[in-house]
């Protein structure tokens, strides 16, 4: 990911489409701060006082339709998703440039050179994988580092096999057990159940940065195609998934693969290579994504809910996890995209973040599908 264009998201992963390089500024503000060994934090809290949207309650699903259409230029919230599961993004985010705070653990995280990350319920014995990062390096973005809502998605898919996600698609991929009235909240599909529905998918992960959701996804099963738009952060994936491989491959008796490429949001080359690779299948199983939507950049937004819809089809479902940070707009911006596309959108996870300093981030998890 590059350094946003905008205050508000500097806080967070790059621009796009496809995480696109970062602007001048931007550029100009992450060197001035690297000189003075300066960190760029991003704050994100969580009140107690925070809407019904964070109580742990299930969002409704996302309206198919709207009564009447506004004429400003903000995106209309009630046409993409709940009102209340976004309005918890306002005023959140505060960006810093520190030589050293509370929050001092998270900048850690992200500038370590490796990473390791457990996943004790994968394989006999648990699988481990390794992340080399360089997110300080001159010209690598933020994508070349693993934020939260990628290890929240991956560690949602390697536990539960993402099954309130799979459960929450009309076409109930996960089936239907005897019995089942038909409620989500009375069904309890085992999570192992869940985990095998992924072997032998198609799975295509949108801004994946290093790749960490697509690795996981790949060691229950699946075949990922891993993109992101930034060249540089490709090749650092690419050389990730190397050095993963065979634990990805001895997670689960014929392991999945990850193929890392470059697709830039609305590139029709690039997105014409996706479809190729997802080939003879007709759209991809599952589409990842994580902290992709953020700031306000409306046209990044709509390319990367075009793509989204070139690479779905009816029983496809998207997945972003989504860290909660500033007002808000680049969100509802992507999902008023989604919505025109005919989309419909419905939160079914939160992760409350350790807290830093006192500051504890949100994540949503939103499941995705084309309407019927």
């Amino acid at each position: 990911m590059a350094a946003a264009a905008t205050a508000a998201a500097a806080s967070a992963p790059s621009t796009r489409p496809g995480r696109r390089a970062a602007t001048p500024r931007a550029s100009s503000a992450l060197a001035a701060a690297r000189r003075r060994g300066a960190a760029l934090v991003v704050l994100t809290c969580c009140l107690a006082s925070a809407s019904a949207a964070d109580d742990g309650e299930r969002c409704e699903s996302s309206s198919s339709s709207s009564s009447s259409s506004s004429s400003s230029s903000s995106p209309d919230v009630s046409k993409s998703a709940p009102r209340a599961a976004l309005a918890a993004d306002d005023a959140t985010t505060a960006l810093a440039l520190v030589e050293k705070n509370a929050l001092s653990p998270l900048m850690d995280r992200l500038r370590t050179p490796t990473r390791t990350f457990m996943y004790p319920s994968l394989g006999d014995r648990g699988v481990v994988l390794a992340f080399d990062q360089r997110w300080d390096e001159r010209g690598a973005g933020t994508g070349a580092a693993v934020w939260e809502s990628a290890e929240r998605l991956a560690t949602y898919i390697a536990s539960s096999g993402a099954a309130s996600a799979l459960r929450a698609h009309p076409m109930r991929l996960l089936g239907k057990k005897e019995g089942d009235d038909g409620d989500d909240d009375d069904d309890d599909d085992d999570d192992a159940t869940a985990t095998t529905w992924w072997t032998g998918k198609r799975v295509v992960e949108l801004g994946a940065g290093l790749g960490l959701a697509s690795t996981v996804a790949a060691a229950v099963g699946a075949s990922a195609y891993c993109t992101d738009g930034d060249a540089k952060v490709v090749a650092m994936c690419a050389a990730n998934a190397a050095k993963n491989a065979a634990a990805v491959k001895g997670a689960v008796k014929g392991g999945g693969e990850v193929t890392p490429a470059r697709l830039r949001w609305g590139d029709a080359k690039d997105e014409a290579a996706a479809v190729a690779w997802l080939s003879p299948a007709p759209a991809a199983d599952v589409v990842l994504l994580a902290d992709v939507v953020y700031g306000e950049h409306p046209d990044a937004w709509d390319a990367l809910a075009g793509t989204l819809a070139k690479l779905s089809g009816p029983r496809t479902v998207a997945m972003l996890s989504h860290t909660r940070r500033g007002n808000g707009r680049g969100q509802r911006a992507f999902f008023d995209a989604l919505e025109t596309r005919g989309f419909e959108t419905k939160v079914v996870e939160r992760w409350r973040g350790d807290e830093d300093g006192g500051l504890a981030s949100l994540t949503v998890l939103y499941a995705m599908w084309r309407r019927a």
